[in-house]
């Protein structure tokens, strides 16, 4: 609460237009958040603010662009949401309080055509990369899109999160050499990632990291979501650290009171004898969840204990199916179809 009040009391200086405050917002803040809505509405020029992302999938990244650009448009900013694939399973929960776009997409030609235009430094790594994997990188068929928004519009700040959208990004803001400020997210290791990379990925792995390595130096700010992300994102990308900012996620949200009401109707999750063992989150090879598997068995050589995954996707649990058989047969795994919120109680 402090430090935001903090944040809100630099916010009486005058708004320049090469700055932007990033607020992190939560259910407890209510009277700063009151404080600092007043002072909006003295603003004479209401900022724009674009999210940028590759798609709506379930991810966390994804829920945090849609919780700041709520948080952001409640606070009285104008805010975009971009957003080059519409799917996923966050399609039902864009906030009704910004304005979504839906980018064009071209082809993988095209989008290469227009990287290039926007640096032809990257001709070198976009050939070779297109020799080796025979086909041309996609993951530039948005750009023209994203650059004739930043054209029309000229917010002031474009936040993205994931490197694909990162690297667009900051290819667009270079291209139209506009006043947008570039923010890019670091929401993960990507070391750890890079050690879990299957073998035929690793072309693509390292397409990717020379990318990133090239273009978020650019950015004017590199947003990681804690200290090790910072660090980690500093030593792999080789940035210097007072270009990377470790700002917390804003998962507090409005909807906790809401969740936090409703009672858990699974059984095992009852008032019981039996203790449970909840996982959170996709299964993905970073958050290595064979090793939770790993030690469920151990514990259960010791003592009567369930374990229960809250997610939508459990189809990645095959690289350890022999644990999961042995689990399942005991009667003491199963997927909890559950707010997470929920488990407040």
């Amino acid at each position: 609460m402090s430090a935001f009040l903090q944040l809100v009391g630099a916010l009486k200086e005058p708004v320049e237009e090469d700055k932007i405050y990033v607020v992190a917002m939560c259910s407890h803040c209510k009277n700063a958040i009151e404080v600092y809505q007043r002072m909006i509405v003295q603003k004479k020029q209401t900022l724009r603010i674009a999210f940028l992302l590759d798609s709506l999938s379930g991810g966390g990244a994804e829920q945090v662009i849609l919780n700041l650009a709520s948080g952001f448009a409640s606070a009285g900013f104008t805010v975009d949401l971009l957003v080059c694939k519409m799917k996923g399973q966050l399609l039902g929960q864009i906030p009704a309080n910004v304005t979504l776009i839906r980018l064009n997409s071209v082809s993988s030609l095209s989008g290469m055509l227009c990287a290039l235009r926007a640096d032809i430094g990257c001709f070198k790594l976009v050939m070779a990369t297109l020799i080796r994997l025979k086909k041309v990188p996609g993951n530039f068929r948005s750009l023209p899109a994203i650059i004739d928004y930043l054209k029309k519009n000229q917010p002031a700040a474009l936040l993205s999160a994931l490197p694909k959208s990162n690297i667009s990004a900051v290819l667009a803001g270079s291209y139209c050499r506009g006043s947008t400020r570039i923010a890019v997210g670091m929401h993960s290791h990507y070391s750890a990632g890079s050690q879990f990379e299957k073998k035929e990925n690793s072309i693509k792995d390292a397409y990717m990291l020379a990318m990133m390595r090239r273009y978020y130096g650019r950015a004017d700010v590199v947003i990681a979501v804690s200290n090790g992300t910072k660090n980690d994102a500093c030593e792999v990308l080789e940035l210097p650290q007072d270009q990377v900012a470790a700002v917390y996620n804003p998962v507090a949200t409005h909807d906790i009171t809401e969740l936090r009401e409703e009672a858990p109707d699974h059984p095992w999750l009852a008032v019981g004898d039996i203790p449970v063992i909840i996982g959170i989150g996709r299964f993905v090879a970073e958050k290595d969840f064979p090793l939770l598997l790993d030690a469920f068995a151990k514990v259960r050589q010791e003592r009567q204990v369930r374990l229960a995954h809250l997610w939508q996707n459990h189809g990645c649990l095959s690289a350890k199916n022999s644990d999961l058989a042995r689990c399942r047969s005991a009667g003491v795994i199963g997927a909890v179809s559950l707010q997470y919120l929920s488990l407040i109680h």
